[in-house]
């Protein structure tokens, strides 16, 4: 009695497989590449390395031929990407955060994926910022996807950037304006003396 094989010829490294016999019988035995898989005697087999599995089964005096090779392919996960590019965006403005994957690219925002159809460039390897929030990427390739990558934080914040330590002068400021009490601010350490009196509400990092 012939005996043939069902299950999924291509799956993504990491992932299980369950192959199984076309007929209900008592006893099994499973092959990969032509060695016998010790132990695996089930109608079923979990498989998760390429490879040509066959079956064969016995019932009562009569043994079967051996199936036809069953080939599995197991694809490698792409590369986890990595976020590059500037996270401290003005009001209103933008910036372009670039994952290391050339292609297969899908940005989340705070874990919830950003749908190319709403928002252009979400599926692409740069993509322009506007909204703050926690961003990562995932890659895919050849029906694989990758693990999420590490989360880079974009902030909405006025930045430091001068060198003559008057704090009212809009060139010493990022966002080319003087931060208000309300805006958060961020001023790197090292930066220069600051003779200021001043209050701040919704202060940033420092």
């Amino acid at each position: 009695f012939p005996v043939t094989i069902a299950g999924q010829n291509n799956i993504c490294f990491g992932d299980n497989n369950v192959l199984i016999s076309s007929i209900s019988n008592d006893a099994y035995q499973w092959y990969k590449d032509g060695v016998l898989i010790s132990g695996e005697t089930d109608r079923s087999l979990n498989v998760n390395e390429s490879g040509s599995y066959t079956v064969v089964l016995t019932q009562g005096d009569c043994v079967s031929i051996s199936s036809d090779p069953f080939m599995l392919n197991v694809t490698d996960k792409p590369d986890t990407p990595t976020i590059t590019g500037s996270i401290i965006i003005c009001d209103g403005s933008s910036t372009i955060l670039t994952s290391s994957a050339e292609e297969g690219n899908q940005w989340y925002l705070n874990g919830n994926l950003i749908d190319p159809n709403d928002i252009e460039g979400a599926d692409a390897q740069e993509f322009i910022v506007t909204t703050p929030g926690v961003y990562t990427v995932v890659s895919s390739l050849f029906g694989c996807s990758s693990d999420v990558s590490a989360q880079v934080e974009v902030v909405i914040a006025n930045r430091w950037i001068g060198d003559n330590g008057l704090w009212n002068d809009p060139l010493n400021w990022s966002c080319g304006t003087v931060p208000s009490s309300f805006e958060n601010i961020i001023i790197n350490s090292g930066s220069p003396f600051l003779d200021i009196d001043f209050t701040v509400d919704n202060l940033g990092t420092l």
